[in-house]
Order: structure tokens, then C-alpha cells, then sequence
């Protein structure tokens, strides 16, 4: 985190939204940001992170470097998808904030499983 990002950390730490990319760099790794809302609702990166794996093990390293960064400041609510490595991750190292799941992942998860239901279904009923 440079200095920058730990001054907004401190000012707007209290929600924190969480998420990865999927290899789609060239070193193969994850990329994760971490980013919050400030008070001219915009929104601010205030770390990132390269991981070689979406383990729990490296989600608890990459928060803990973020504590350690930011002197133990965390979050009152952590938004991310539905990874639970990472959910289990904020449990261990934020243990006082409030894991919530992003309404735009649950929206791209309800749309591909009522896509699914809906063609299971059709087929259902043209074999009847």
C-alpha cells in the first residue's frame, strides 16, 4: 500500500469490497483488489495483490499484510463473490467485520443457474 492508500484506508475503511481476476496476466497469477467507497462516492483502490492460488492460505496472507499495513484497522462489512476460501479468509483475519456476498455476483450466478433450470425444464417437457 503506498502512503496514499493507507491515509484513504484510515478515512474509509469501514466497507471494503474484495475481488480477483483469473489468471489473466502473464505471470499466470490472481490479481486481487481491494477498493472502498469514499465520501464523494467514489470509488478507490487501496491495495492489490498478486497470489499464485485462490487458497485460503493466500487469502489469509494477503489480508494480514493489510492489517499489518494499515495497524490493525479492518473493516466493518467486506464485500466479495461467493469464493468461500476468501470468505473463510475474512473470518480468520477480520473476524469483527461482517462478510455480505455483491449483489452484481449473485445476479450473474442466479442468471446461469435459472438459464440452466429453465433448459432442463424445456427438455423435461418436449419428452413428455
Amino acid at each position: 500500500m503506498t502512503p496514499d492508500q493507507q491515509f484513504l484506508w484510515t478515512r474509509y475503511h469501514d466497507v471494503l469490497f474484495f475481488d480477483t481476476t483469473s489468471r489473466t496476466n502473464k505471470y499466470n497469477m490472481m490479481a486481487c483488489f481491494f477498493a472502498i467507497i469514499d465520501n464523494c462516492n467514489r470509488t478507490r483502490l487501496v491495495a492489490t495483490a498478486l497470489l499464485e492460488d485462490e487458497t485460503e492460505e493466500s487469502f489469509v496472507w494477503a489480508l494480514s499484510m493489510i492489517k499489518k499495513c494499515t495497524g490493525g484497522l479492518v473493516p466493518k462489512v467486506v464485500f466479495t463473490d461467493s469464493d468461500p476460501a476468501m470468505a473463510s479468509a475474512i473470518s480468520l483475519e477480520f473476524s469483527e467485520s461482517i462478510h455480505c456476498l455483491c449483489i452484481f455476483h449473485i445476479d450473474l450466478n442466479l442468471k446461469k443457474n435459472l438459464h440452466l433450470i429453465s433448459q432442463l425444464l424445456l427438455i423435461l417437457m418436449m419428452s413428455l
